[in-house]
């Protein structure tokens, strides 16, 4: 079953195959549409990102300027809760690898919340940082990358916190310029390093050493679109449809 949704319609769909021995090949059942109370319906340009869970599986869609959660057990039909209101449209989230971490931005603040009792833990921001479009968490949720643009070069910022708590020394560990060429996927692949890629077919890896500076740089003749560590490996998606598994680096 494979969970998504909509970034313009929003809708929360969800999509499920049942194939049994006597399957023939006959389309798969269509997706249920749970629509969101009084949210925008602007149908240009609708496009569909990955859904997001808790730390009890319920599902966070965010909408507006809102990150809204939907219990799964009440059928998703009605939002469970709400998080406090960004000052504009979310362009950005992500949960955290325990799922007990929310992180959400809009153009330049980027706010971590406990997704158990939807309660504000820390407000992020920092000159560098600006429209932000990118988030995600370091295997342990101490440290967390953001990309953003500052009109001319993407920049990716390493966000940390001591404690791990998130809530009292949270601050800007780094930040570096990532070239003119838009970043459409980012992440830790372990604890001190990072891999980056998007237009172009460019694919840099990173390591976080008394700062944050490229240690490989890799091209490919297609756009990369995303991009997830499993195990030892990279996965990356191209605009073109192909799958490419990278070794290492």
């Amino acid at each position: 079953m494979v969970t998504a949704t909509g970034e313009k319609d929003n809708a929360v769909m969800i999509w499920r195959q049942e194939v049994d021995e006597g399957f023939t090949g006959s389309a798969a059942p269509a997706p249920t549409r749970l629509n969101i109370t009084n949210a925008s319906t602007a149908s240009d340009e609708i496009t569909c990102n990955s859904a997001l869970y808790d730390s009890v599986g319920n599902i966070i869609y965010p909408s507006s300027g809102n990150c809204v959660v939907f219990d799964k057990t009440k059928g998703c039909h009605e939002p469970q809760d709400s998080f406090k209101k960004h000052e504009s449209t979310i362009s950005a989230i992500c949960t955290s690898h325990s799922r007990q971490l929310l992180a959400s931005s809009d153009t330049n603040i980027i706010r971590i919340w406990d997704s158990r009792t939807c309660t504000e833990v820390a407000a992020l921001s920092d000159q560098h940082q600006n429209q932000v479009s990118i988030l995600s968490f370091s295997p342990d949720d101490t440290q967390l990358v953001s990309v953003s643009s500052n009109g001319h070069n993407q920049i990716i910022c390493v966000w940390m916190t001591l404690s791990g708590g998130w809530n009292d020394d949270a601050r800007l560990s780094f930040h570096t310029h990532a070239g003119h060429e838009k970043v459409h996927f980012c992440h830790f692949t372990n604890q001190n390093s990072i891999v980056s890629g998007g237009e172009g077919g460019h694919v840099n890896f990173w390591v976080i050493s008394q700062g944050l500076s490229v240690v490989s740089q890799q091209r490919i003749n297609n756009t990369c679109l995303c991009g997830v560590s499993v195990d030892d490996k990279l996965v990356v998606g191209t605009k073109s449809g192909s799958f490419l598994v990278w070794g290492g680096r």
